[in-house]
């Protein structure tokens, strides 16, 4: 089975795709009228974008977040979780846009 073509996005594409879903806040993202913004891109790509930059934003901030209980600052001596578990005293909430603002990449 052959892989898809990659698709590629520029810069200033997916710094207007960010905006454009970041004027959404509380809202449901209406991806067919920010996908109008885009000469070349349907719902389905701009939908697709999306969740690949947000799943980017997890994985650092997961990462950071490991790297912080490598170096604990506090005197506990509480040894971080192993095999990508999360801290007992995380609770897991999925990440809404509204959560990712401002976003810098």
């Amino acid at each position: 089975m052959t892989r898809a073509p990659r698709a590629v996005w520029t810069e200033e594409e997916i710094s207007l795709l960010q905006y454009a879903v970041s004027c959404y806040e509380w809202r449901k993202v209406n991806y067919h009228a920010i996908a109008q913004l885009f000469l070349n891109r349907n719902a389905q790509d701009v939908k697709k974008r999306c969740a690949v930059l947000r799943d980017r934003r997890r994985r650092r901030e997961r990462w950071r977040a490991l790297q912080g209980l490598e170096h604990p600052t506090d005197s506990d001596n509480e040894s971080p979780p192993r095999d990508g578990e999360l801290h007992p005293t995380l609770v897991w909430v999925p990440t809404q846009w509204h959560d990712l603002e401002p976003i810098m990449w």
